[in-house]
Formats: structure tokens, C-alpha cells, sequence
């Protein structure tokens, strides 16, 4: 529980800082030097790579989760699916609460062959629901 706490704590304090806007210097810098780093081939790889992270994705691994953890478990079985559609909803509240502007189109490098998992469920970009669910996903 210890770990939990710090880690919330952490995360409260960096909401914070990116609604005061603390970071946009340093993110438009590292974005800048990472895009004329960037190519094709690391393009497609992390396009796949961010489907890990989508909705679709991490609510099907819950499931699958629970499915198996249902044989002994029947109560914790739900817990995964349970967990990602908290985090799902954490994302909608964040998003619409802590100001912080999406890159621009310019800084969009998410490959055109591929399909767009994406959503728009709110006005602002933080937190990234990829990353939350992952993170989610992969704590359960």
C-alpha cells in the first residue's frame, strides 16, 4: 500500500505540473529532437506498438484475464476488466480537467497504412489513456 501511495502521490504531483504547464519547454524540445531522429521503419513499429495500449486491446487481455482467473478465483475474476474500465474513466475526467494542448498535426507521425485505434473523449491530452491502461493492465 506503501508503493501505491507514493506512486499516487507522484502521479497527482505530476498532474499538477502539466496543468501549470511545466513542461512544455522541455516536451517541445525532446519532441523536436526525437522527430528528426524518427523514420519510416520506427514509425510503423511503434504504430503497432501503441495498439498495446489502446481500449480495445487492453479490454480483451482483461477478459482473457478474467476468463482464466474465473476456474478458481470467481470474485477476482473480474477485477481486470473492472480495472481497465476505472482507468478508462480516470482518462475521460483527467482530460477534461488538466489543460494541456495535444501536439500539433505537424508532430503527428502515426503511420497512414495503418488503422487508427484512436478516440477523442476529451478537450485536453493528459493523461494518455496507452499509457494508463498499460500501466493498469499490467498491475492486475
Amino acid at each position: 500500500m506503501i508503493t501505491a501511495g507514493a506512486f499516487f502521490a507522484a502521479f497527482a504531483l505530476i498532474t499538477v505540473l502539466v496543468s501549470m504547464g511545466a513542461f512544455d519547454g522541455a516536451n517541445l524540445r525532446l519532441t523536436r529532437y526525437l522527430q528528426g531522429r524518427g523514420s519510416s521503419a520506427q514509425d510503423i513499429g511503434l504504430g503497432l506498438f501503441s495498439y498495446l495500449g489502446s481500449i480495445e486491446v487492453t479490454f480483451t487481455i482483461a477478459v482473457l484475464l478474467g476468463v482464466a482467473l474465473f476456474r478458481g478465483l470467481r470474485l477476482l475474476a473480474v477485477l481486470p476488466a473492472v480495472l481497465v474500465l476505472i482507468a478508462s474513466g480516470l482518462e475521460i475526467l483527467l482530460k477534461s480537467v488538466v489543460p494541456a494542448v495535444e501536439p500539433g498535426r505537424a508532430f503527428q507521425r502515426f503511420p497512414h497504412g495503418l488503422p487508427s485505434l484512436s478516440h477523442d473523449v476529451g478537450a485536453y491530452a493528459f493523461p494518455s489513456g496507452h499509457v494508463l491502461r498499460a500501466t493498469i493492465v499490467s498491475l492486475a
